[in-house]
């Protein structure tokens, strides 16, 4: 037995399908229309690109003041310290002593070396006589010479005597006046190691004592620098207060920071640093490149580590086309790139965020 068809559901089923239908060509439509919507035209501001062999920049390094003599003293014996004659901030000039060592031993074995002295130069006086008496009686043929010649023997040995202990004294004499420790210029004592009865051993400092007036400034330079620099070039400080000379470097790299040491003299005597106080210099440096100078502004991201500019192409409304460009220098504000740009191409620096590949636009302004 056949069953009766259901009109009703077939004519719903239909209609659906006519509704969905409708829905998909509409959507068609739409999207049809938005693609084929113009881009607007986009205001820019370009720059008329001018390629140049090279660039310059300034470079910023960190320098330490430092004085011309700086050291640590201290006494070339060892011995017991009676005396520090000098504290921290202390001026000296130099043959001023700034400290003592106990000198009674000293005194005594000088005392001992006299008596020696004494005793020897009368061996010596003794010697003399007995040659000269013997001289005589050889000569009257009283006496072999061999007499004689132990007579003037003993007198070459009492001469030796005295000119040893002479030597002793002389020896003895240096170690009482090394027992004053003295300043070796003029300066100001900026550290004060020990305090009176402290028993040092020889070299061991006593005091640190820094140069006066005369004052250099240290700065650790990167290989570029180094070797961009030479000696008796000038640099400024970074307020332009003053300006200094390159003096020297220092002829060994520090091989952990890869930077060598270089040292320069301040241009002005009336200049009033402070041993160690931190001044900025700006270095010039120019570096050969065929380039151009852009704002940071006007790159785009690239790949492979290359960025992407943009150019115009065109009369009135113009067409923006892209250009891959290398950064060889850039800091803050501004780039130096080289790459696919030429003399006269008008460069986008201002307005890239509104703009794609292909665009129309339209210069608002030329720098």
């Amino acid at each position: 037995m056949k069953r009766p068809i259901n009109f009703k559901l077939i004519l719903l089923t239909l209609a659906g399908f006519g509704g969905l239908a409708g829905l998909m060509v509409t959507a068609g439509l739409g999207n049809a229309q938005s693609i084929n919507l113009p881009l607007q035209v986009a205001p820019v501001t370009v720059k008329n690109v001018v390629l140049q062999p090279s660039y310059s920049y300034s470079q910023r390094v960190l320098a330490r003041v430092e004085a011309l003599q700086s050291s640590a003293v201290g006494f070339d014996l060892s011995g017991l310290v009676t005396h520090v004659y000098v504290d921290e901030g202390s001026v000296v000039k130099k043959g001023d002593i700034l400290a003592r060592l106990d000198i009674e031993r000293l005194e005594a074995s000088k005392n001992e070396i006299k008596s020696s002295l004494a005793r020897a130069k009368a061996e010596q006086r003794l010697a003399e006589l007995s040659k000269n008496r013997l001289s005589k009686v050889v000569a009257k043929g009283l006496e072999p010479e061999q007499v004689l010649d132990e007579a003037m023997v003993n007198l070459d040995v009492a001469k030796a005597s005295v000119a040893q202990i002479n030597a002793q004294l002389l020896s003895l004499n240096v170690d009482i006046e090394k027992s004053n420790l003295v300043a070796a210029f003029d300066g100001t004592i900026i550290q004060r190691h020990l305090d009176p009865g402290v028993s040092v051993t020889a070299g061991q400092a006593v005091v640190s004592i820094q140069s006066d007036g005369q004052l250099e400034l240290r700065a650790s330079l990167p290989i570029n620098l180094v070797n961009w620099l030479q000696r008796g070039d000038l640099v400024d400080f970074a307020d332009n207060s003053q300006s200094a000379v390159l003096d020297r470097f220092i002829t060994s790299q520090n091989t952990q920071t890869r930077t060598q040491d270089a040292f320069f003299r301040v241009n002005s005597s009336s200049w009033e640093g402070r041993s160690g106080q931190i001044v900025n210099l700006v270095v010039p440096v120019s570096q050969s490149a065929n380039g151009v100078w852009i704002p940071v502004s006007a790159l785009s991201g690239g790949i492979r580590g290359m960025w992407t500019v943009y150019v115009t192409e065109g009369d009135n409304e113009l067409n923006v086309v892209p250009r891959i460009v290398e950064v060889v220098y850039s800091d803050e504000q501004r780039a130096f790139v080289s790459g696919a740009l030429q003399n006269g191409d008008k460069l986008i620096i201002e307005g890239t965020q509104r703009i794609v590949p292909g665009q129309r636009v339209r210069i608002m302004e030329v720098e």
